[in-house]
C-alpha cells in the first residue's frame, strides 16, 4: 500500500512540475529579444519543485534545462565603441558548452560586415552564473544580435 502511495505522489509531483513550466516559443528570451538562445542551449523554463529534489537531475536532463539570460547591459566606451555584456545563469546540472556570435547593426538596422562576427566557443558551469562580453568593431555599431547554437 505504501508503494502505491509513493508512486501516486511521484506521478502527481511530476504532473505539477510540468504544469508549472513556463510556456514560450523555443529560442526566445524574456529579457531581451536581441539574444536568441539556440535549441539545446536555452532553457525550457521549468520551475523547481522542492518535493522532487532527489529527481531534479533526471528531470533537468529530460526537460532540457539550460542557459537563461537574466540581463543585457550596453554602454559606449571612451573610444566611442559599443560594449555589450550578457549575464545569465545555467539552470542545468551539467556544464553547457555552446557557440555564440555577435552580429553588429548600424542605425538603420543593417548588419555591419566584420571579421569579428564569427562563431566562438562558450561554456557555462552547472548551476552557476555566466557572462558573455563583446566590443563592437566599429563606431557605426549602435545595436546587436547575439545568436547561440549547440556545440557540434
Amino acid at each position: 500500500m505504501k508503494s502505491k502511495c509513493f508512486i501516486v505522489l511521484i506521478c502527481a509531483s511530476v504532473i505539477f512540475l510540468f504544469g508549472c513550466a513556463e510556456k514560450r516559443a523555443p529560442g526566445t528570451s524574456k529579457v531581451d529579444e536581441r539574444v536568441v538562445m539556440g535549441e539545446n542551449v536555452g532553457s525550457s523554463g521549468a520551475a523547481t519543485n522542492p518535493i522532487l529534489t532527489p529527481f531534479r537531475k533526471v528531470i533537468s536532463a529530460l526537460k532540457g534545462e539550460g542557459l537563461k539570460v537574466n540581463e543585457v547591459i550596453m554602454r559606449v566606451n571612451d573610444k566611442d565603441l559599443l560594449e555589450v555584456q550578457v549575464k545569465g545563469y545555467n539552470q542545468s546540472f551539467k556544464t553547457k558548452k555552446f557557440q555564440y556570435k555577435f552580429v553588429w547593426l548600424d542605425e538603420s538596422g543593417f548588419e555591419i560586415p566584420t571579421r569579428s562576427s564569427v562563431w566562438k566557443l562558450g561554456s557555462a558551469v552547472a548551476k552557476n552564473n555566466f557572462t558573455i562580453k563583446e566590443v563592437a568593431p566599429s563606431e557605426k555599431a549602435v545595436d546587436f544580435n547575439l545568436v547561440t547554437r549547440d556545440e557540434f
